[in-house]
């Protein structure tokens, strides 16, 4: 399609028959045509940039592609992104590392804090209240016992107290009166002798109400008791009830199971080829497969003297040091742990989060420089040893010092953002 301009520079289409026609033309006035080009002119700048043109050549310049398409491998953070971010700066440092033995076994208390109580005398079970949890007191009554023949036992203990005092009475006549040779004096010896197997028999009825809990003063005519208090014999708590209101219960069976837990240790068990390397008072880091995450501390108490034939192994005691974890332990729980031996090599180590797994490859970032309130990272291929106390043994990697400036907290959210240098 042709178009023709007139003198005024107003542009017509050409019509097919050669003339111009106002009906088959169509005018475009002159701003839009110079919008158009205006239009042309800001974008070839743009343009030229893309493309990189040389201004010579006419084609696009190699140099100023690579300049364009060049990679910067540094992470760069401001002070205030670090913050936002909840990131922080630290230095690595020089850390023991001991060899460790490992160990397993359970949480358990001495024998002394551990009781099944049962009852005192056979009798009828009263005033049973404790379920399993329920923390006691040394000598809270934890339920009574009731049988009648108790009457009979302080019945028995009052008349053999009445026959003791006349007894008595009676053989310090005769031996005034052997005095006198008024009396044989014979009679005097054998109703001595009365006199003792009374206050024998008084001392073992006195003795056996005791061990029932019932006070021998306290015995009087008016005052029979026909039922006793069982109390508990340390302050603890209740780990089982094993015993009924009304049931009845003997002295062989067990109405609850009481248990201390402020004297808890750990029994664990090692093979006894690593036996020869521990001492008492070494340090001890244990965990709960049960809790993962959280460790706690304890300290070799006694080790044992004998071997076990089936598993080879030998009883290590250890009492766990005051903290989170060991607030948590409970009697029975399982624990594994590992035991540290020798004097402990100092290596360098990093804190535990600066050091960030990304596909396999361990990372840090290291500070590489500060530009006023601008902090450049590098980011950096690492080998790992060991792991303790929150710190991380560097085996390889860039050289650091104790003096070298990196990232501890929010590694994690950068590692991967640019490119790795490998040593």
């Amino acid at each position: 399609m042709n178009w023709i301009c007139d003198k005024d520079g107003v542009q017509y289409r050409k019509s097919p028959t050669g003339t111009v026609g106002t009906d088959e033309g169509k005018k475009v006035s002159k701003w839009a045509l110079n919008l158009i080009g205006a239009t042309c002119l800001l974008l070839l700048p743009a343009c030229g940039n893309d493309q990189a043109a040389d201004p010579e050549m006419g084609m696009a310049n190699p140099e100023m592609m690579e300049e364009d398409h060049g990679h910067d491998d540094g992470l760069v953070l401001n002070l205030a992104q670090l913050e936002a971010g909840d990131m922080q700066l630290g230095t690595p440092a020089s850390r023991p590392f001991h060899d460790r033995v490992r160990a397993a076994g359970n949480v358990d208390v001495p024998p002394e804090y551990k009781a099944s109580v049962s009852a005192y005398y056979p009798g009828y079970v009263r005033q049973l209240k404790l379920i399993a949890g329920d923390r006691v007191r040394r000598g809270e009554q934890l339920f009574r016992i009731e049988n009648p023949e108790l009457i009979a036992l302080q019945q028995s203990l009052l008349e053999t107290s009445m026959d003791t005092a006349r007894l008595n009475s009676e053989a310090r006549r005769l031996e005034l009166l052997a005095r006198e040779n008024i009396a044989a004096e014979k009679d005097a010896i054998a109703a001595r002798a009365a006199v003792d197997r009374a206050k024998a028999r008084l001392a073992g009825l006195s003795r056996q109400l005791s061990s029932i809990g019932i006070d021998p003063g306290k015995v009087s005519p008016e005052n029979f008791l026909t039922s006793i208090a069982v109390r508990a014999p340390f302050s603890g708590h209740v780990t089982e009830v094993n015993a009924t209101t009304g049931e009845y219960l003997t002295p062989g069976n067990s109405a609850l199971n009481l248990i201390n837990t402020d004297h808890i240790h750990l029994e664990l068990e090692v093979f006894e080829k690593d036996i020869i390397s521990l001492k008492e008072e070494q340090p001890i880091i244990f965990w709960l497969p049960s809790m993962p995450g959280k460790t706690g501390g304890a300290v070799i108490h006694r080790i044992g003297k004998t071997v076990e034939d089936d598993r080879r192994t030998v009883h290590v005691h250890a009492d766990p040091v005051p903290g989170e974890l060991t607030a948590a332990l409970l009697p029975g729980m399982f624990v594994e742990a590992e035991i540290l031996t020798g004097a402990g090599e100092r290596k360098l180590a990093v804190p535990e989060e600066a050091v960030v797994n990304f596909e396999g490859v361990e990372y840090i970032l290291i500070v590489e420089e500060r530009k006023g309130d601008e902090v450049h990272f590098r980011q950096e291929i690492v080998s790992i040893g060991r792991t303790k106390d929150g710190w991380t043994e560097i085996v390889s990697g860039p050289e650091l010092t104790t003096e070298s400036s990196l990232l501890i907290s929010g590694a994690h959210k950068l590692v991967g953002e640019g490119s790795a240098h490998a040593h």
